[in-house]
């Protein structure tokens, strides 16, 4: 066996139902949804920190929050990418395993 079906044997022993499966893919599809807004929020930080950067008049404790809240939501999007790409791993996953335990005509 190589290392493909070593691991493939191992998820097959925790595989899914069509009802989780399809529940992944709607959590997928949330995840995504949630990411654009989170890239948003990410934008819109990162833009008072240009801000403070290049007009050194503004508030300087403002601009201290600013690049804190910008912290926060970068590790937001870091969370929800890595949630995404567990839901796609499992997914492809799942797909290669049921595609394997198909009969072969």
């Amino acid at each position: 066996m190589n290392d493909l079906d070593l691991d493939l044997h191992f998820h097959a022993k925790t595989c899914f139902t069509d009802e989780e499966v399809a529940a992944m893919q709607k959590e997928l599809l949330d995840v995504e949804t949630e990411l654009v807004g989170l890239r948003a929020n990410v934008a819109r930080w990162q833009g008072w920190c240009d801000r403070c950067r290049n007009e050194p008049e503004l508030d300087r404790t403002a601009c201290a929050e600013a690049a804190e809240w910008l912290k926060l939501a970068e590790g937001d999007v870091a969370a929800s990418e890595r949630l995404r790409d567990l839901l796609i791993d499992t997914l492809r996953w799942q797909a290669e395993i049921n595609r394997r335990r198909a009969p072969v005509n």
